[in-house]
């Protein structure tokens, strides 16, 4: 039970059930730009946005991808970046990922081709 007194000593209490749940769900992520896989040359710059929403505690952190390379890790909106491709011509994974405050996680891809 909960009890309070005010300054005149007049006492309420009050019975308050808390319930504690374990968030099991992954957060939602969408890269909103480029809206497709994407082709540039090398030197030329790509941006990326992302949506991300967690509903059970929300976002730690979105990560931005290029292949296994963690290009930036962003820990508020707006989730979004700039980069020089620096990469030589081929075919990369252009990836974000969503950490909510317990720990699970979510990712979207697009794909990114280098030309010469």
């Amino acid at each position: 039970p909960v009890e309070l007194t005010d300054e005149y000593y007049n006492k309420a209490t009050s019975r308050v059930n808390f319930s504690f749940e374990e968030d099991e769900r992954a957060p939602q992520i969408h890269i909103t730009l480029p809206l497709s896989d994407i082709r540039l040359p090398k030197g030329g710059k790509i941006h990326m946005e992302v949506d991300a929403v967690d509903q059970e505690g929300g976002i730690k952190y979105v990560q931005f991808y290029i292949g296994d390379t963690l290009l930036t890790t962003k820990r508020k909106e707006p989730y979004e970046m700039t980069y020089t491709i620096t990469e030589d011509p081929g075919v990369y994974q252009l990836k974000v990922k969503a950490i909510d405050m317990s720990g699970n996680s979510s990712e979207d891809i697009r794909t990114l081709t280098v030309d010469k």
